[in-house]
């Protein structure tokens, strides 16, 4: 009976591995699209990121061009598009950020250079955005809208 026991799990384990290997690796990514406006008008140089609340997945990024479009991207670049579930959105103002990517030598550096914000702080950090959205199975067009920056 033991005997039999071992070569049911062994038979079970087999059939496991050879039945999730080759399927598609890691959770869903769904194509998502959009513009950032600031009070309605189309922002350019804007880093949009979609950060997961939850559930298993990468972060997601795009930037926004002339017209203030956007394609997201998986942290990595590997896949277009966002994980599919709900996600914190936080919204960075290029203009702001002269170098994109500082690193630690740039760290105590104003890189603002006398620029003035052009939307709000509170879109800027993960705990203080109020923005979400939830991703579904669906290609989406989204429209980011922000509040501009006030004294």
């Amino acid at each position: 009976m033991s005997r039999s026991l071992l070569t049911i799990g062994l038979l079970t384990c087999l059939l496991q591995l050879i039945c999730g290997c080759g399927g598609p690796k890691g959770p869903k990514v769904v194509e998502i699209e959009g513009v950032v406006t600031i009070d309605g008008t189309p922002a350019p140089k804007m880093s949009v990121e979609f950060w997961p609340m939850g559930q298993v997945g990468t972060k997601s990024r795009g930037i926004t061009d002339d017209q203030g479009r956007f394609v997201m991207s998986t942290w990595d670049g590997e896949q277009k598009g966002a994980v599919v579930g709900r996600h914190k959105v936080v919204v960075r103002d290029n203009d702001l950020m002269k170098v994109p990517f500082a690193g630690r030598e740039n760290e105590n550096v104003d890189t603002t250079q006398g620029a003035k914000p052009r939307m709000a702080d509170k879109y800027t950090n993960f705990n203080a955005t109020p923005l979400e959205i939830e991703v579904t199975g669906d290609k989406r067009d989204l429209t980011i809208d922000v509040e501009p920056y006030e004294r």
